[in-house]
């Protein structure tokens, strides 16, 4: 999975792709296809990074993907937001 550029991006759109990134990686794991579930890897440590480096460390805005209806995306957003809201991410997990 090729990191798309984030640098040019709104936050809001960022999370769209970690998101889609998320269902990408459970639909992955349902099917046992581990390489494709490691490879978009990339994409979530890319957001990451992005948000994090971007002014006040926007990652609280992983806060509001802990209602998304997948697991996996909550639970991703839960680790990513832990640095910035250990409390929140704790209740989460």
């Amino acid at each position: 999975m090729k990191v798309p550029s984030l640098t040019n991006l709104s936050v809001e759109e960022i999370l769209a792709i970690y998101v889609d990134a998320g269902v990408k990686r459970h639909d992955a794991i349902m099917v046992d296809k581990i390489g494709t579930f490691n490879r978009l890897c990339d994409i979530l440590i890319a957001v990451e990074a992005e948000l994090k480096g971007r002014p006040g460390d926007q990652r609280t805005a992983f806060l509001t993907l802990f209602d998304h209806s997948n697991w996996q995306v909550k639970l991703n957003a839960a680790r990513a937001a832990a640095a910035v809201a250990p409390d929140h991410a704790r209740q989460m997990l």
